[in-house]
């Protein structure tokens, strides 16, 4: 249906995560009409409730747009890291102390994230523990 890929804003020099629904692969695939458009409608309505959010703990929106015969991106800030899940699965055990700072900048960037997409129901997100400095963000 899609996936996620690291990509180079050449206009801005900066390394980004673009998101990208293939509306038309959907279609030949066999989807119903119905259920691709549908998809499509949900993605953008994440862009806009993406747009909404202001913390330092959300990978921030860049752009997004529809392409082609209705297929549609979102373009993020990158956060080069691992995700949490993956840390606490090969990482050293992790103190209290960061244990609850983290879950805290976790809380923190669900409930910006709540706030400002009243009504959208986000499908999924992902913690990462960026290489530098050593703060979660939620993707």
């Amino acid at each position: 249906m899609g996936g996620v890929w690291i990509a180079e804003d050449t206009k801005l020099d900066r390394i980004v995560a673009m998101k990208f629904l293939a509306h038309r692969r959907l279609i030949q695939q066999g989807a119903p009409t119905d259920f691709a458009e549908s998809t499509a409608r949900m993605f953008q309505r994440e862009a806009r409730a993406m747009a909404r959010i202001n913390s330092s703990r959300v990978a921030h929106l860049y752009d997004s747009d529809e392409k082609h015969e209705g297929d549609v991106y979102i373009v993020m800030e990158y956060v080069e890291g691992e995700s949490l899940a993956e840390h606490l699965r090969t990482g050293p055990k992790l103190p209290l102390e960061r244990t609850v700072r983290w879950t805290r900048q976790i809380c923190e960037g669900l409930g910006a994230s709540s706030t400002a997409s009243s009504g959208f129901s986000w499908r999924r997100t992902q913690p990462t523990v960026p290489r530098t400095p050593a703060r979660l963000k939620v993707q």
